[in-house]
């Protein structure tokens, strides 16, 4: 099946990889303690989650909600964005096709 999309494939992964940063306890899912994902720099965290984010965004492909901890990631075809609901943030939605 696959996602769809007009963007710049690095751009989408960007959106979603900034998105993911605000899931609190996101270290978990790599079975990472607090202080294992303190000791990584800026730079190594955002590799991980950005690892993450095409992990993801290959995975709704196949299924079109992914959760990770209290988070659900969906693809919307039909629309063509990804909304990432976190129940204690603001919703992110991201487009997979320019504005312009």
């Amino acid at each position: 099946m696959g996602v769809k999309y007009g963007r710049e494939y690095k751009d989408i992964i960007y959106d979603l990889q900034n998105a993911l940063t605000k899931i609190v306890g996101i270290h978990s899912f790599f079975d990472m303690t607090d202080e294992e994902w303190n000791i990584l720099s800026k730079k190594q965290r955002m590799n991980c989650l950005q690892t993450l984010a095409d992990d993801i965004f290959f995975g709704l492909g196949e299924e079109s909600i992914i959760s990770i901890h209290n988070t659900k990631i969906i693809y919307y075809s039909d629309q063509h964005i990804i909304v990432v609901q976190n129940p204690n943030e603001i919703n992110y939605v991201i487009s997979l096709i320019d504005s312009k």
